[in-house]
């Protein structure tokens, strides 16, 4: 679904340590009437208690509600 047809937003990217490869980690895009929104930080405790992840989803449903 990302990007396949230029019609989503890439809003963040982070650096694979792997690869060396920069990958979108946070896109959005509309669909029809509908939102998508994709978040792929947070895979842990620690991050979800951080306030600026908080904000990033309370924000990411508020769009996603709009």
């Amino acid at each position: 679904m990302l990007d396949k047809d230029g019609k989503c937003d890439v809003l963040a990217t982070s650096r694979s340590k792997v690869t060396q490869k920069e990958y979108p980690c946070l896109w959005t895009r509309t669909l029809g009437q509908g939102r998508i929104v994709c978040l792929t930080l947070g895979h842990d405790g620690a991050a979800h208690e951080h306030a600026a992840y908080q904000k990033l989803l309370a924000n990411s449903v508020r769009w996603l509600t709009k």
